[in-house]
């Protein structure tokens, strides 16, 4: 139990950007962005990410959310930007 609690509190650092952006907005419609650019690569990586690799391939699930910043910031940004054109 200790250890879902554990990769949790580190998936926590993704799913904590994607609910910061979207405390920036407005309409709702602009949150997508974010989602989709933050949940779809952890999806694939995740997915794709061969634990039975290595002995140490486990400690790659720690560093996966926090590589995810980086495209939910560019989600973030663009969501910001569709906001901004749906207030026009």
């Amino acid at each position: 139990m200790s250890s879902f609690l554990f990769f949790g509190s580190f998936n926590a650092i993704a799913w904590g950007a994607i609910l910061f952006c979207t405390f920036l907005y407005k309409h709702k419609l602009s949150a997508i962005a974010p989602v989709l650019f933050g949940f779809v690569p952890l999806a694939l990586v995740h997915g794709m990410y061969d634990l039975s690799s290595d002995a140490q391939a486990a400690i790659g699930l720690i560093f996966i959310p926090i590589y995810a910043l980086v495209p939910i910031a560019v989600g973030g940004v663009i969501g910001y930007l569709l906001d901004r054109h749906l207030t026009k």
